[in-house]
């Protein structure tokens, strides 16, 4: 049965999908300002599709149907396609879609000049020891989260062929540098994550206008999650955690056939040589990524303004060191978009259907499921866990603290509940999404700088994001108790 079921899991995957569609046309009406229980579906058939047949762009585009089809039913071939059109429109979704094409760019130079080889040859010949290695993404990753896509992108493409030359597997690059990636950021009162958080506090009226980052810092010492993801990381580094689950499976990979990519992956790039052209130097790589840091700080952390900035001294730099030629550039700017399509039509895909599961009413049924038997030193507890479970099938990103943050707020206040300490549950429920969903614009980032599948990249890390999350759960209970005796 099991022989049978793998031979055939993908037809298993479409006969699923069609049953999810004719259930919600006998069962649900199109038009409902909210479809209860039944908006959990998508989501959930969405996960299911993609663990059984690995495409997850696919089972987005079917998820994302499905909630359409509950509203539009005979219309949705149109909304649909509406529905793409304005996520392309959204303006936040403009900036995500421009930055992801601008770093591709911003990446193609550093390879094709051969800087980004000429770095990692230079860090790996200053340590042979796997560990030290990680331990610099780690470090990386925190000090230039400021900005969790600079972080992502730079420190991926900038230490993957350092760490494929000392065996490390892909899955194990790819972690490490999630890891640090976006929960620091939210840490930090200079990066967007804390900033859009403060100007929601201001625009729902908790924080008075231009106090909103005073209240947010009260806020951060409740973030368990963020400090949990960031320890566990590093106690598996250092060897105090063992590896495990698709980390463990890696590694033993590794010592089997030295492959730094799983066998269904392209394994054609580790056997590839990385040319260093001549006239490349220390610089051809530092530069570049400090007018990178330099651009952002400037431009405010507009990546937009930064990436190009910095890829503007990039070329004139390589220009100068004779590194590529005038007529190269065109070429290589057009083959760094191109390595990002498919990416960038992830990222689409994705934001447009929890766009669709937000208009059948999904965080306001599982907001209102939670209400009815709240306790004030359980309530933080509870919006972690659920908040975690429902962002991890669809992430809403930001979406999710302009839902559910006047909701949260509102039980705290009523239940007697620590508002900080609720505030900080749900502002980790959606870190937890944005480090460990398929859907999360921060993994299609990682996987894509560390050229593994997003795929292979989630499930590899899972068992760290569940002792993560279960250690976060059980902080949020212990202070909820704390906090309210």
């Amino acid at each position: 049965m099991k022989q049978l079921f793998e031979k055939h899991k993908r037809g298993v995957g479409y006969l699923m999908v069609l049953l999810c569609f004719i259930a919600v046309g006998i069962f649900t009406k199109a038009g409902q300002e909210s479809f209860g229980a039944w908006s959990i579906l998508p989501p959930v058939m969405l996960f299911l599709f993609a663990i059984m047949t690995k495409s997850v762009i696919e089972g987005f585009i079917w998820g994302g149907l499905l909630a359409t089809f509950m509203n539009a039913r005979a219309g949705t071939f149109t909304a649909y396609l509406d529905g793409i059109s304005e996520t392309i429109q959204n303006g936040d979704n403009v900036y995500l879609i421009l930055i992801f094409l601008f770093i591709g760019i911003f990446i193609a130079f550093l390879k094709k000049s051969g800087a980004a080889g000429y770095f990692a040859n230079w860090l790996g010949s200053k340590t042979n020891n796997p560990k030290y290695l990680l331990i610099i993404d780690w470090v990386l990753g925190i000090g230039l989260s400021v900005d969790e896509y600079m972080s992502g992108f730079t420190v991926g493409a900038a230490m993957t062929p350092v760490n494929d030359k000392r065996k490390i597997p892909r899955e194990m690059t790819a972690y490490v540098i999630r890891s640090v990636n976006v929960p620091p950021a939210c840490m930090n009162p200079l990066n967007a994550w804390a900033i859009f958080i403060a100007t929601t506090l201001e625009s729902i009226g908790f924080a008075a206008q231009g106090h909103g980052m005073t209240e947010y810092i009260k806020v951060i010492p409740f973030l368990f999650f963020n400090i949990i993801a960031m320890l566990v990381s590093f106690l598996t580094i250092i060897g105090a955690l063992p590896k495990l689950g698709g980390i463990k499976k890696a590694y033993e990979r590794v010592e089997i056939d030295e492959a730094v990519l799983g066998n269904d992956e392209d394994n054609s790039e580790n056997n590839e040589t990385i040319e260093v052209k001549k006239g490349v130097n220390l610089l051809s790589f530092i530069v570049p990524i400090v007018s990178l840091v330099a651009a952002a700080i400037f431009f405010n952390f507009n990546m937009v303004y930064g990436i190009m900035a910095a890829t503007i001294v990039m070329v004139i730099i390589y220009l100068v060191q004779r590194i590529i030629s005038i007529s190269e550039v065109i070429d290589i700017a057009l083959m760094g978009i191109s390595d990002l399509v498919e990416l960038t039509v992830f990222l689409i895909v994705g934001m447009n259907m929890a766009s669709m599961v937000s208009k059948i009413g999904f965080t306001e049924y599982v907001v209102s499921s939670i209400q009815g038997f709240m306790t004030p030193w359980i309530l933080p507890f509870i919006v972690f866990v659920v908040f975690a479970f429902t962002e991890y099938f669809v992430t809403f990103n930001w979406t999710l603290y302009l839902l559910a943050l006047p909701s949260v707020i509102g039980l705290a206040q009523a239940l007697g509940t620590n508002v900080y300490l609720a505030i900080a549950a749900l502002v980790c429920a959606g870190v937890w999404g944005s480090s460990a969903s398929f859907s999360a614009d921060n993994g299609i980032v990682v996987s894509s700088a560390c050229k593994i599948k997003l795929f292979e990249q989630n499930m590899s890390q899972l068992v760290y994001m569940i002792i993560s999350a279960v250690l976060s759960a059980i902080a949020f209970l212990v202070a909820g108790i704390i906090m309210t005796v």
